[in-house]
């Protein structure tokens, strides 16, 4: 027990002070790698406690006026079968259930995609990991790198109140030749950001031709944000969305993993997180659910050329 609390009082040490920890304190690479393990461990428990919290708030079982869709008696069955699950720290294999009209399974990761593309609802990939969720971001074009207002962008860095990670709204747009102006919500006030084309116009209004002067007022100004195709599990609570698209293969993943050698704190999670998690990404679903349960991913089937549709 003292090991653990000594550990993780050095992971918030080298969180806060990397440099200062590894040229003073003198840890090796090995003691290094371990903290930032014991940290990574920590991050991942959060999230399983905050999925505590929002299970503890739904004693009560999804009703029919929680979707806006007629006739989901099963998806109030399915969600009694999830909680008795979850209460008895069972496991169950969806793809034996017998599941609501509105809730569907794909083996194919291809006809998963197929069914993301062509859906025009308010929608959003949902994943465990955040490697997962990345290549579902980078893959999903956004009209040929163009912003629209009312698409949610994940901030790259604080933006007055709001912290790295963060969620805004696109609420207005202003192209230029070579980067554009976003004005998002951010409260008190909506705030604009410059979002440049390329790596090669950023750096030019950087530097500007190598003056210093007003460099950090406009590195401010400069964001890298990302669109909000998938996000983790984690990211989506409290949300509600119209057609939620889940991959089950990853929270799969995330409870048959095994620690490694070097790596002894990638412990899997327990059956009744792993249930947690189904739950909590089921109920984010305001019309339909569409669930991958196949074994591979071809991410390239969600890529499309100017601005079109890929046809796969």
């Amino acid at each position: 027990m003292k090991k653990c609390i000594l550990l993780a009082v050095f992971g918030f040490i080298l969180n806060s002070f990397p440099q200062v920890v590894n040229d003073n304190l003198g840890f090796n690479k090995k003691q290094i790698h371990t903290l930032e393990k014991v940290k990574s461990k920590h991050v991942e428990n959060d999230l399983l406690v905050t999925l505590n919290k929002d299970i503890s708030k739904k004693k009560k079982d999804f009703s029919a006026k929680d979707f806006d869709l007629p006739g989901c008696n099963q998806v109030v069955v399915l969600s009694k079968s999830i909680r008795e699950a979850i209460d008895k720290k069972r496991y169950i294999d969806i793809s034996t259930l017998t599941l609501p009209n509105n809730i569907h399974l794909y083996g194919n990761h291809k006809d998963f995609c197929k069914a993301y593309i062509e859906c025009e609802n308010d929608k959003r990939i949902l994943a465990y990991s955040n490697r997962v969720v990345d290549s579902y971001n980078s893959n999903i074009s956004y009209k040929n790198g163009k912003y629209n207002i009312g698409d949610l962008l994940v901030l790259n860095k604080p933006l007055g109140s709001l912290t790295n990670g963060s969620i805004v709204e696109v609420l207005k747009v202003v192209e230029f030749e070579k980067y554009f102006d976003i004005e998002v919500n951010s409260l008190p006030y909506s705030k604009v950001i410059k979002i440049f084309k390329t790596k090669g116009a950023k750096d030019e209004y950087l530097n500007l031709n190598g003056d210093p002067s007003g460099y950090w007022d406009r590195v401010d100004q400069v964001y890298d944000p990302k669109h909000l195709y998938s996000s983790t599990i984690h990211k989506s609570q409290g949300q509600s969305i119209e057609s939620v698209f889940i991959d089950l293969t990853d929270i799969y993943s995330a409870m048959t993993r095994k620690p490694t050698r070097f790596n002894n704190f990638n412990k899997p999670i327990s059956i009744q997180d792993y249930m947690k998690l189904i739950y909590v990404a089921i109920s984010r679903m305001k019309k339909e659910a569409h669930i991958f349960i196949g074994k591979s991913r071809d991410y390239k089937k969600l890529r499309s050329k100017d601005g079109k549709r890929q046809k796969l």
